[in-house]
């Protein structure tokens, strides 16, 4: 049976029941645990500036396709990028709501 560490922030057991740690670490098993922001594609930047096409691929070069980038504090007006392909993007504006 696998030792818990102190202070570890567990985010669930998978169906070999082994207890998995945040952010990819595996106790007790080679199963690889997402977060729920992981799960559903969504990261969040605080950015005050558009992202370029060569910062999207660069900062989320390893985030499957289908991530969404949420940066409604730029400047200019909100934008959401979305990953379409392995070096593809789409973005779209976005007000947001007050």
């Amino acid at each position: 049976m696998a030792t818990i560490p102190t202070g570890t922030q567990f985010v669930g057991i998978s169906a070999d029941v082994s207890i998995e740690e945040k952010r990819g670490s595996v106790i007790g098993s080679t199963t690889e645990i997402y977060t729920a922001d992981d799960l559903l594609g969504l990261v969040v930047n605080t950015t005050t500036s558009a992202l370029s096409l060569t910062t999207l691929n660069s900062t989320y070069a390893t985030n499957p396709i289908g991530t969404r980038v949420v940066c409604r504090s730029i400047s200019a007006g909100g934008l959401v990028y979305t990953k379409t392909a392995a070096t593809a993007w789409v973005s779209q504006s976005v007000t947001a709501v007050s």
